[in-house]
């Protein structure tokens, strides 16, 4: 970047590294709840995609879904990114 000092640029260049994070499968991670579908539950993992879990891992004994859009869960990555660019993600194996 022209006119920036090195320690800057040094900073920058951290960020941008720390940003392209890369996740496996079988890795447990901490999310942010964005969005209950009936299907799925869309989770933010700070990762280039969101994950999906689907909504029955968090219901109760009466098939309610316990959870709501701003709760942090614990999940693990199943699938990293299938075909469609999502990635999978479980409740119940993390």
């Amino acid at each position: 970047m022209e006119g920036e000092t090195p320690e800057l640029e040094e900073r920058f260049e951290d960020l941008f590294e720390g940003s392209l994070r890369m996740i496996k499968s079988g890795e447990v991670v901490t999310g942010t709840v964005l969005r209950i579908d009936p299907e799925y539950v869309l989770v933010d993992i700070a990762y280039k995609s969101e994950g999906l879990i689907p909504t029955w891992e968090f219901a109760d004994e009466r098939g309610v879904a316990r959870v709501s859009a701003g709760d942090t869960v614990e999940v693990m990555v199943e699938e990293v990114e299938d075909e469609g660019g999502v990635i999978m993600l479980s409740k119940e194996k993390a």
